[in-house]
């Protein structure tokens, strides 16, 4: 018999903090400086994408030479035919078009986990996608105009839901428009969903097919342009966030063998820690775990590829609410309270002055002098890994050798 929906008591106190902190960031990203508005530009990464459709619609190559300066683009062949559509439009009406399609995916994304965690609180996702706001990853997501909030939907409809006919379509898709959400087959190779897993194959496949057809110089992409992270940005960019760049950045040593060794044992570790989750039906944190490992793992990964601290976010709030609610309605808004100064203070790597004026700085550029910052996405990555595993690990271990006796 299915479990009924449980109501979140610790909502009041959520919402509250949750208005403080979209009205904040609305007062910091509207802020008119020098007569430049934030919100009145093309974002940069954006400009690329509507670049390389427009260049396809002329008949050009893609991978040949930069769009925008020295930045090239960096996606899969399939990927181009989205932006080939969005670069018809006026470059104002696209960006409008593409970040909301990214605020309804983020927005998406915390109701789906909502509603696997069976908590329905549909105003406060939508307060809580404005709170993400104030992080790195998601700000930065909206101020370069990137897609990582799409892809994250793509992949979440696959993971989420418990009972899909079509599961394993998600990850392929956006595996074909970016190639990092293929490492969350993990999950349906964990589940033993080798159905699903296929289907995500054979759907990257198919979209690797079409690219031959969108771009003329698809092959390029396939035999060259994907095995240069470099074209992605340089591991020495304190903003590069994964272990590859931590490697280069900050141990000096550009070994691939080292490196795939280490991406081998996170991997490992992720596919565990995903199994954990999954055995105690939290499949919200399966999927954020598996996005933490994926980031890791990638040859390169920017600050604001890490925009799976959000279904973690989701995982916290309905985690603590489970142990804390049953002890009454004003232990529920304590824990909500511990919950958003646990998440927007201690779980993101690049603290700004939302909360603590003391670690206040204007962007993850300033991170150069200050190596604790400079492995805050790793460290705190690999600490989310190794923690939960040693700790549901062992609690298995202990149910497990309890129910023997």
């Amino acid at each position: 018999m299915p479990h009924r929906p449980a109501p979140l008591l610790g909502a009041p106190v959520l919402i509250a903090v949750l208005l403080w902190l979209g009205a904040w960031m609305a007062r910091k990203e509207t802020y008119v400086v020098g007569g430049w508005h934030l919100g009145l530009h093309v974002p940069t990464d954006l400009q690329v994408y509507l670049l390389a459709g427009r260049r396809l619609n002329e008949g050009g190559l893609l991978y040949d030479a930069p769009l925008l300066g020295e930045l090239p683009f960096t996606y899969p062949p399939f990927a181009a035919g989205v932006f080939r559509w969005l670069a018809t439009l006026t470059p104002d009406l696209a960006t409008i078009i593409w970040q909301a399609a990214n605020l309804l995916a983020l927005v998406a994304v915390i109701l789906l986990c909502f509603s696997e965690r069976r908590r329905p609180v549909a105003f406060l996702a939508v307060l809580l996608a404005v709170a993400f706001l104030a992080t790195e990853p998601v700000r930065g997501s909206f101020y370069f105009g990137q897609i990582n909030l799409i892809l994250m939907l793509l992949v979440a409809v696959d993971v989420l839901p418990r009972h899909h006919r079509f599961a394993g379509v998600g990850i392929g898709i956006a595996a074909g428009l970016k190639l990092t959400p293929a490492f969350f087959v993990i999950i349906f190779l964990v589940q033993r969903r080798f159905r699903a897993a296929a289907v995500a194959a054979g759907t990257f496949l198919a979209t690797v097919v079409a690219g031959f057809f969108i771009v003329p110089d698809a092959g390029a992409f396939w035999r060259e342009a994907m095995l240069n992270s470099e074209r992605v940005g340089v591991h020495e960019n304190p903003g590069a966030q994964s272990i590859k760049s931590l490697l280069v950045r900050n141990a000096g040593t550009d070994s691939t063998l080292l490196w795939l060794l280490l991406a081998l044992l996170v991997t490992a570790l992720t596919a565990a820690a995903a199994w954990l989750a999954l055995r105690r039906g939290n499949r919200t944190l399966a999927l954020a775990l598996t996005g933490i490992g994926a980031c890791l793992v990638s040859p390169f990964s920017w600050f604001h590829h890490w925009v799976w601290i959000v279904p973690l976010t989701v995982a916290v709030i309905a985690g603590i609410a489970s142990r804390i609610d049953a002890r009454g309605v004003l232990a529920a808004q304590l824990g909500a309270l511990l919950t958003v100064a646990v998440v927007f203070l201690m779980l993101l790597p690049y603290v700004s002055g939302v909360l603590w004026p003391q670690m206040a700085y204007p962007g993850p550029w300033f991170l150069e002098v200050n190596l604790a910052w400079q492995l805050a996405f790793t460290g705190y990555g690999l600490l989310f890994l190794l923690g939960w595993t040693a700790w549901a690990g062992w609690d298995r271990y202990r149910s497990l050798t309890a129910d023997a006796r």
